[in-house]
């Protein structure tokens, strides 16, 4: 769709086209394209304006997914406008060459790490001889993989293993009785996972299932691999296509013993708590699901783009759902969908020389002094590398960046681990925790982010801007309807 400017804002902005002739008046490095979008057979026409100055792209149509309407006041619809799809998400990531990665040989670290964890039939251990994979844990695998070309393979494969271990409705376990809100209620597990399995492939049934979160991620990764290639729809795994298994999960989702009626998301159907980073990867793969069903089955395709819309709201609004770890207060930058109040903020809780902290939110619910108040005032003094190269992927402060790679770079061991936690002092960090399957994936993603911002000597814009701020209002406020 016409080519973008490296981490300029873009947006979608459902209205009528602009007036050509004069729009430009005040801007003399707006120009003009006008372009054509091939969706379903039907040709729509758009035109972009690319304000120089100020790094915005802006893509006019008459009929978008993407309303910029869906938010309620002129201050919210500008912050979208200056986010937009910050060119492009985590999870959008186009592959490459090994090679081709901005320090490709810590990349090849973590790839030889990863496939070590990883046996034949895709599925991936969490430690070396764990025999105990988690499917979201594989999903992260999954979905660094798909940023590199010689390891497409291996994230279709670990995908197979997924959906080969998905829970259907003909498995004995799909429909089970359990304690929630005091009573006794039958669930449909249909769609989702347990929450960990054997290398067997047998679930560990002494845990838990049902884990929202994991369905919403996993969709994320399987829409991504099916953009890149659609052939993945149609293959059959457990008797049913790859895309009716992804609207099982859709449906796992929006059932009501796991949306609530105000749209947010429980952890689990027995364990009712909303957190933002949750919310923020089951409605994203939500909407990731219904654009790819649209044809194949526009009445769910709806369903789950108003599901998405509405906990969309939720997460914008934010009552009561703003707690959990620092993952949480970056979800809604690190899916797109809308800027931090203020960047510097999560800076001042959370960051310091050597990354993110790694607090908890049951900290504030502990009895002072307790053994549990200890355990996590103690959590809080170390540092995570997972939420840190998270972070690391929305910063909007190049030197943050690039000045982090290295640290992290350094803590990166020989086998291509991470340490699960970092101690950070004065004049040392001390490193300690077994090497797993989390941290890696992530830094491999992160790394692709910094490959891009290297290949095309991009500079980052800042998102607190209030020049861009202040230009992008006089703009819309003088040409349209907010």
């Amino acid at each position: 769709m016409g080519t973008k400017e490296k981490f300029a804002p873009v947006v979608f902005v459902e209205m009528p086209l602009p007036p050509t002739p004069n729009f430009g008046e005040r801007f003399s490095l707006i120009k003009f394209e006008d372009f054509e979008n091939q969706e379903n057979g039907q040709l729509s026409q758009f035109q972009k304006i690319s304000l120089g100055g100020l790094g915005l792209i802006v893509l006019f149509t008459t009929s978008s997914e993407n309303n910029i309407n869906r938010f309620s006041t002129k201050e919210e619809k500008i912050k979208a406008i200056l986010i937009g799809s910050r060119e492009t998400k985590f999870f959008e990531q186009s592959p490459i060459k090994l090679e081709e990665f901005y320090m490709s040989e810590s990349v090849l670290k973590s790839v030889k790490f990863l496939k070590s964890l990883m046996k034949s039939d895709g599925f991936v251990d969490t430690n070396l001889g764990a025999d105990n994979g988690v499917p979201m844990n594989m999903g992260h695998v999954a979905l660094a993989f798909l940023t590199i070309e010689e390891e497409l393979p291996s994230a279709r494969l670990i995908m197979d293993w997924l959906l080969g271990h998905i829970t259907t409705p003909e498995d004995p376990d799909a429909y089970r009785e359990l304690l929630v809100d005091g009573k006794i209620e039958e669930i449909n597990f249909a769609g989702s996972w347990w929450d960990h399995f054997h290398a067997d492939g047998s679930p560990y049934k002494e845990e838990t299932d049902g884990r929202a979160e994991e369905v919403g991620f996993n969709l994320i990764v399987l829409n991504r691999l099916a953009e890149l290639d659609p052939s993945y729809l149609e293959k059959e795994i457990k008797g049913r296509k790859v895309i009716d298994l992804m609207i099982m999960q859709a449906e796992y989702l929006t059932s009501p013993h796991v949306q609530n009626p105000d749209g947010t998301f429980n952890h689990r159907p027995d364990y009712k708590e909303s957190f933002d980073e949750e919310i923020a990867r089951m409605l994203t793969g939500l909407r990731l699901t219904a654009k790819t069903i649209k044809t194949y089955n526009p009445k769910k395709s709806k369903i789950f783009s108003d599901a998405a819309d509405k906990a969309e709201k939720a997460l914008i609004k934010g009552d009561g759902i703003e707690k959990g770890m620092p993952f949480d207060f970056l979800a809604k930058l690190l899916y797109g969908i809308r800027p931090p109040e203020d960047l510097n903020l999560f800076r001042n809780k959370f960051v310091n020389e050597t990354g993110v902290k790694n607090w908890d939110w049951q900290l504030n619910y502990q009895p002072k002094f307790s053994l549990e108040f200890l355990k996590f005032f103690l959590q809080n003094l170390t540092n995570s590398p997972a939420p840190t190269l998270d972070f690391l992927l929305v910063t909007d402060n190049q030197e943050e960046l690039f000045g982090m790679v290295d640290v992290y770079k350094n803590f990166q061991r020989d086998d291509g681990s991470f340490p699960e936690i970092v101690i950070p002092n004065l004049k040392w960090e001390f490193k300690f925790g077994s090497g797993n399957n989390y941290v890696p994936p992530r830094w491999i993603i992160l790394l692709r982010h910094v490959t891009e911002l290297v290949r095309t000597n991009t500079a980052i814009v800042p998102y607190n801007s209030t020049a861009f701020e202040k230009e992008a209002l006089a703009i819309f406020e003088k040409y349209f309807v907010l």
